[in-house]
C-alpha cells in the first residue's frame, strides 16, 4: 500500500467519522426549538466542547495521516487501526443513540473517544516498535 493511498484512505475515513459523529451528536442534543437545555450562548458552547471531544480522535487521524511510514506493513496497520476506530465508533454511536436509546445514552460521547484514544496509543506503540525492530 503506497503512502499516498494510505494518506487519502485514512483522511477519508476520518472525515466521514467527523461528519457522522457531529450529526449524531447534534441529533442527540436536539438544540433546536423549545429545548430547555439550550437557552443561552454558554449552553451551545458546552455542546461544541462535547462535540470537539467526540471528534478529537478523528481530527488526530486527519492530521497524522500524512506521516510517512517506510514499511508497507506499517501503512496497512495504520489503515486497519483507522478503519477500526471509525467503523467501530460510528457503529457504537448508531447503536447507542438511534437503536437502543436510554436516558444515559449521551454518555457515549464522553467515553467512546477515551477508548478510541487508547487504540490510537496502542497503534503508536506498535508502530514505534516496528520502526525500532526495522533498524536492527
Amino acid at each position: 500500500m503506497t503512502p499516498d493511498i494510505t494518506t487519502r484512505t485514512i483522511q477519508f475515513m476520518a472525515i466521514v467519522g467527523i461528519l457522522v459523529t457531529t450529526a449524531i451528536a447534534i441529533y442527540a442534543a436536539q438544540p433546536w426549538g423549545d429545548n430547555y437545555a439550550y437557552k443561552s450562548l454558554p449552553d451551545y458552547l458546552l455542546l461544541a466542547v462535547f462535540i470537539g471531544w467526540a471528534i478529537s480522535p478523528y481530527v488526530f487521524l486527519v492530521y497524522t495521516a500524512r506521516r510517512p511510514q517506510s514499511a508497507p506493513i506499517q501503512n496497512i496497520l495504520r489503515v486497519a487501526a483507522a478503519f477500526l476506530i471509525v467503523v467501530w465508533g460510528i457503529g457504537v454511536l448508531i447503536n447507542t443513540i438511534l437503536i437502543h436509546t436510554d436516558a444515559q445514552s449521551a454518555l457515549i460521547f464522553l467515553f467512546l473517544p477515551f477508548f478510541q484514544w487508547v487504540i490510537l496509543g496502542l497503534l503508536a506503540v506498535v508502530l514505534y516498535l516496528a520502526r525500532t525492530g526495522e533498524k536492527r
